[in-house]
């Protein structure tokens, strides 16, 4: 199985420009960060001008820091505060729902925490036994250990609360930009190979 043909089949390219943005700018406006940087590839990419919702990050972290605008000390306003807040955010959700969404098909193993899918590749019924909600908190929150996203899994579990379901296309080149995924990153990399387990489940999740 070539896995990067594998990603491409379950990553469909937006059909409709208009649609595609109003969804990203959905997911911003519902806490999702990294759907700026979605919109910003996107744009670029089809010749397209960037939506206000998408400039005014951008325009407002750039104001902020030429003016030296430093927030209220404990309020994390400044320049950067707030969208800090909304990174971490959403990586943490992310993480979680990358994996609930690993766990109910495993094909989405490529969006897993590094951490979650060399335990996978490592372990045969590794997928098998980690089915709930609250597996999913405690994989993400194991994922993220050791970073500056690392919380306990109750708290990533909230960070998911209304949260969207992360939009595929782009959604890798955007964390690469932030450095979510290359070799010391949060999210995994497509391995050289897989074990023959997870290329025996995978082959029948195609085959459905």
């Amino acid at each position: 199985m070539q896995l990067q043909a594998l990603k491409t089949s379950l990553v469909k390219k937006p059909a409709n420009a208009e649609a595609h943005l109003m969804a990203l700018q959905q997911a911003y406006l519902a806490g999702d960060i990294i759907a700026v940087f979605q919109a910003f590839d996107y744009c670029c990419e089809q010749g397209l001008p960037l939506p206000t919702w998408a400039q005014r990050p951008y325009e407002q972290t750039l104001i902020g820091t030429l003016q030296r605008k430093s927030g209220t000390l404990g309020k994390g306003n400044s320049a950067f505060g707030n969208l800090r807040k909304m990174f971490v955010r959403s990586v943490r959700a992310s993480a979680y729902l990358y994996v609930r969404a690993w766990q109910k098909d495993p094909r989405g193993f490529y969006n897993l925490p590094s951490g979650t899918l060399k335990k996978w590749l490592e372990n045969e019924y590794y997928w098998q036994h980690h089915k709930k909600a609250d597996d999913a908190a405690r994989l993400a929150g194991d994922g993220l250990k050791g970073t500056g996203f690392q919380a306990q899994s109750s708290t990533i579990r909230r960070s998911a609360n209304r949260f969207p379901q992360p939009i595929p296309w782009g959604r890798h080149e955007a964390e690469a930009k932030l450095g979510l995924r290359n070799a010391n990153g949060v999210f995994a990399q497509l391995p050289p190979r897989l074990p023959h387990h997870a290329q025996q489940l995978l082959e029948k999740w195609d085959a459905k």
